[in-house]
């Protein structure tokens, strides 16, 4: 062996672990998750670490080389190769300058002069959309907005010309929910999806591409068909409710019969609720979330630890869950707040994300108990009706109750039936709140309310969710 040589295995011999994972991420070239860091370890370095470990040596002693790209996707990268990420920077500094906004990824791409197939400059583009595409979530900065159309219909393209596999690409993005619908809904991958028999890639429902087993998605579409022709029937007149009784009792039955299948299935193949938030609707996943056997099975695995090998984004979803107990009352002591500031660090959870999930929490809190004491007619009763609504709309010989509340993990808006009223709740920490005028986003979402409302069957709640989805996209 030449001079060189064992120079190289000098060096690789005197590599602290840190020093390894570093060199895990600079070899990688581009943002890669703690458990890739672990995979490609033992094949550099012929030696096991846990995803556990490489985030727990990342925080407390690469903090200053490496950078994570926070929500949703959790990705490191080396500190010099992020330089233009805007999860770099302070998630609460949402209007960056504009001359501070750069598009060069260079420092993502391959150094190395070999020639790069086109496959891989489709992921290379992927990867480097997904950055500008969060980028501007956060920002809404237009002329982001402009770049990212133009790389996506790039990506687009590439994809149709190049007959490239649409099903490795749609696994790709299985956690980036919005943009698997921005590339693999597009209407042009469509048709090659059609063409070539992978019409299941399509989601003509809610099921997104994840990796729920077969019998957990056939549930869920089973719960939400039949808990929306529950609802349908509820909202008949009372005289023909009475007509439809027998039914309705029924319908509810089954509906309670199939989320305990639901929760048994979560319990036996230890799903992650991250998968599971992404592929059903809000109403049924907070059912799951409040049940008391799911309650269990979280605080099961806080207390053996195992909680602390998931991924990050689904100990948020069991840290609230957690939280959840502790906010039972609606008031958190002295003491309940030293449990949660300790499950906080327990988990290695970001201050910025845990406050997140609390406020998350007392939004939904507010909601579940937002007619509590409420007695009466809400139409016969105007003063109950201005202190617990925000406003009221009329159409279509229907009323609107709108509430304006603050859940910053929710939606721009969902609407429910709840003791006879048809509510509205619109989201004021949702990042496009701002975009609309209040007045016409009311009135908007009011006539998407109505419309859904007009379906013979589920298909309403799917048009809702749909649009709820191509709304986020523009």
């Amino acid at each position: 062996m030449n001079r060189k040589g064992w120079d190289v295995l000098l060096v690789l011999f005197n590599m602290t672990t840190k020093d390894q994972i570093v060199q895990v991420i600079k070899e990688a070239r581009k943002p890669i998750k703690a458990r890739e860091i672990a995979r490609r370890f033992e094949l550099h370095f012929n030696e096991k670490i846990s995803k556990k470990e490489v985030n727990k040596i990342i925080h407390h002693q690469l903090s200053s080389k490496i950078i994570s790209s926070g929500f949703p996707r959790y990705t490191y990268s080396l500190v010099k190769e992020v330089k233009n990420v805007v999860a770099a920077e302070s998630v609460y500094n949402k209007y960056p300058k504009q001359e501070e906004i750069n598009f060069d990824h260079s420092a993502t791409q391959p150094a190395t002069d070999r020639v790069i197939n086109i496959s891989e400059k489709v992921y290379i583009l992927i990867d480097e959309y997904i950055i500008d595409f969060h980028q501007f979530r956060r920002t809404k900065d237009i002329a982001i907005r402009d770049y990212c159309l133009q790389k996506l219909e790039k990506i687009i393209e590439m994809i149709i010309s190049n007959n490239l596999n649409v099903d490795d690409i749609s696994k790709y993005l299985e956690k980036e929910v919005l943009i698997h619908k921005q590339i693999i809904g597009h209407k042009r991958v469509i048709k090659v999806i059609k063409e070539k028999g992978l019409d299941n890639n399509l989601g003509d429902n809610n099921i997104e591409s994840s990796t729920l087993n077969s019998d957990l998605k056939v549930l869920i579409q089973k719960y939400e068909s039949t808990y929306s022709d529950f609802i349908k029937l509820n909202r008949k007149p009372s005289n023909i409710k009475s007509t439809f009784s027998d039914l309705i009792n029924e319908l509810e039955k089954q509906s309670s019969e199939i989320l305990d299948l639901i929760v048994k299935n979560i319990l036996t193949n230890n799903t992650s609720l991250t998968d599971l938030e992404n592929n059903c609707s809000r109403d049924l996943y907070i059912k799951i979330e409040n049940n008391n056997d799911i309650c269990s099975w979280v605080n099961k695995k806080d207390e053996d630890h195992s909680i602390e090998d998931d991924s990050y984004e689904d100990r948020l979803k069991e840290f609230k869950i957690l939280c959840k107990q502790v906010w039972e009352d609606g008031v958190v002591d002295e003491e309940e707040q030293i449990e949660i500031d300790e499950r906080i660090k327990s988990l290695e959870l970001e201050t910025k994300d845990a406050n997140e999930i609390f406020e998350q929490i007392k939004g939904e809190y507010k909601e579940l108990h937002l007619l509590d004491n409420f007695l009466g007619d809400v139409k016969e009763d105007t003063k109950k009706e201005i202190a617990i609504f925000d406003d009221t709309i009329n159409i279509d010989s229907k009323v609107f109750y709108i509430k304006i509340t603050k859940q910053p993990m929710s939606p721009l808006f969902w609407h429910k039936f709840k003791e006879g009223i048809e509510i509205i709740y619109i989201n004021k920490l949702h990042n496009q709140y701002n975009d609309f005028e209040l007045p016409q986003l009311k009135k908007i979402i009011t006539a998407i309310c109505v419309t859904k409302l007009s379906f013979s069957s589920n298909q309403g709640d799917i048009f809702e969710s749909r649009f709820k989805n191509y709304l986020e996209l523009l």
